[in-house]
């Protein structure tokens, strides 16, 4: 089977605003997959390989990973079985809890999380997601919801503040001009340049502070961009590739291919929403 859309999971979000899944599982490694919202995924036993974009991380037991759920991701399980609790969730959910604004950042800039968690946060956010299950849907459970999910939510934030030393101004300003400049062709050693730091410097930044390099996260900028354009306007590949600063059509659709596991024309015949004019 081909990388597909978890179909299960937007409904969920579009009815509910949130899905949980608590279950113990044999070793398996299904294709990969993406969704709408954020993922939290919690390990309790086991051991997983997560596999997300071009990225590998292994959580082990008392970790959690947090995920923008819309690029590609799956688990394959190291030991015989593995328990784990997943939250999937939509940010305004937790916009307002201690930590929303990481979630935010995963979920606007496509970047994975991994912390380790005490086993009092463990315990909490079993409870929450527990309760989350128990809901019944509709609009009446929406505050309980946003009370359960910042919970679990501030118990990763404060995890990950221990994990991780404070961000420094420099990276959120690279950031910023690379979130506001995604249809640049520039370099990472001319942006490196244009911020007077060396390349080295911002490899380290970006690998202490993101988990990724600064090469990974500006061509996920420039992709998610691209999506929006590919699914939003009538633009030609070739055209989409150009705005989003990639040099030739090869090396876009090479990428784009890479990182969302289909081609640029796949994509848009899948999710476009603007009308497309046959070709000749």
């Amino acid at each position: 089977m081909a990388d597909r859309r978890d179909e299960f999971v937007d409904d969920q979000l579009r009815a509910r605003g949130y899905e949980v899944n608590r279950r113990e599982s044999p070793g398996f490694f299904p294709n990969r997959h993406w969704h709408g919202g954020v993922e939290l995924v919690v390990v309790h036993s086991g051991a997983v390989e997560f596999h997300f974009d071009d990225r590998l991380d292994l959580v082990a037991p008392g970790e959690a990973y947090l995920i923008n759920g819309s690029v590609p991701h799956s688990p394959r399980a190291l030991t015989e079985r593995f328990d784990r609790t997943v939250l999937h969730f939509l940010p305004e959910l937790a916009a307002c809890a201690p930590g929303g604004n990481m979630i935010s950042r995963v979920y606007q800039e496509g970047l994975g999380f991994k912390v380790a968690l005490s086993d009092e946060s463990l315990r909490r956010i079993a409870w929450a997601a527990r309760e989350l299950a128990s809901l019944a849907p509709g609009p009446a459970t929406r505050f309980t919801a946003e009370a359960l999910l910042g919970l679990a939510v501030a118990e990763f934030e404060a995890a990950s503040a221990v994990s991780k030393p404070p961000r420094p101004a420099i990276l959120d300003a690279v950031l910023d001009y690379m979130a506001r400049n995604v249809d640049s062709s520039e370099t990472i050693p001319e942006i490196a340049a244009r911020f007077a730091v060396s390349p080295r410097t911002l490899f380290n930044l970006f690998e202490t502070h993101m988990d990724c390099s600064p090469k990974q996260h500006w061509t996920k900028l420039r992709l998610q961009y691209g999506c929006r354009l590919l699914s939003d306007t009538t633009w030609t590949v070739e055209s989409v590739a150009m705005q989003t600063g990639f040099r030739s059509l090869r090396g876009f659709e090479q990428a784009f291919q890479r990182h969302v596991g289909m081609a640029p024309s796949e994509y848009r015949k899948r999710y476009g929403r603007a009308h497309v004019a046959p070709t000749n």
